[in-house]
C-alpha cells in the first residue's frame, strides 16, 4: 500500500511538471552511504533522529499545513502518511533505549548524530527546493521567494522549539499526545484503524 500511494503522489505531481522520482532516488544514494559508513549503533540514531524531525513536521501538517494544498491526491498522501508517521514514532527510540540505555554514554551519541542529520536536511532541503523552483521556472521570480519565505518563518517559528526538544537528556517521543489529532485526521481521510490504509 506504502509503494502504491507514494505512485500517486508521484503521477499527481507529474501534472506540475514536477519529477520527484529524481530527488528520492538521490536522497537514496547519500542515505545508503552513511549507511556503509556508519555502524549500526549511528545508523540506528539516524532513524531515530529522523523520525524525531518527521513526527514534528507531520504533526504540523494534520493541524493546519494540509489546509494549503489544493491537489486532493497530495493532500490525502500526505495525511495518511502524517497518521503511519505518528503512530510509530517512538520505536526507533525505543529499540534504541534497549539496546543501549538512557544514561550520558546513550546522551551524546543521540544528540551529535542528530545535530549532523539536522545539517543534513538543511542543505539537501535547500538544494532539493531550488531545483523544485526552477523547474517550476520560478527561480527568479521574487514574489514566490517572498511568499516562501513569509510562509517558512512562520512555520519555524513554531517547528524549531520542537526539534530542539529532542536535546533534552529526559526526551522521549511519547511525551507529546498526538491521539486526538490523529483521530481527527482519520475521519477526514475516512479511515479506521482496520483500514488497509494502515496495514
Amino acid at each position: 500500500m506504502h509503494s502504491k500511494e507514494h505512485h500517486a503522489f508521484h503521477v499527481s505531481a507529474q501534472q506540475y511538471g514536477l519529477n520527484p522520482e529524481s530527488l528520492e532516488k538521490a536522497t537514496g544514494i547519500v542515505l545508503k552511504a552513511i549507511e556503509k559508513v556508519f555502524s549500526k549503533k549511528w545508523n540506528l540514531l539516524v532513524t531515530v533522529g529522523l523520525e524525531h524531525y518527521t513526527a514534528v513536521l507531520v504533526v504540523s501538517m494534520m493541524q493546519s499545513v494540509n489546509e494549503l494544498m489544493t491537489d486532493n491526491t497530495i493532500r490525502n498522501l500526505w495525511l495518511w502518511h502524517s497518521v503511519e508517521e505518528t503512530e510509530h514514532k517512538a520505536v526507533a527510540f525505543d529499540l534504541y533505549q534497549h539496546l543501549y540505555g538512557n544514561g550520558l554514554d546513550a546522551y551524546i551519541p543521540r544528540v551529535a548524530v542528530f545535530t549532523f542529520s539536522l545539517v543534513l536536511i538543511t542543505a539537501f532541503s535547500t538544494i532539493y527546493h531550488i531545483v523544485l523552483m526552477k523547474r517550476d521556472k520560478q527561480l527568479t521570480n521574487f514574489k514566490t521567494w517572498r511568499n516562501f519565505f513569509k510562509f517558512a518563518s512562520k512555520q519555524y517559528k513554531v517547528l524549531i522549539p520542537k526539534f530542539l526538544e529532542y536535546y533534552r537528556f529526559d526526551f522521549h517521543p511519547n511525551q507529546t499526545d498526538e491521539k486526538a489529532l490523529v483521530a481527527a485526521t482519520k475521519v477526514k481521510l475516512g479511515i479506521n484503524d482496520r483500514s488497509p490504509l494502515l496495514s
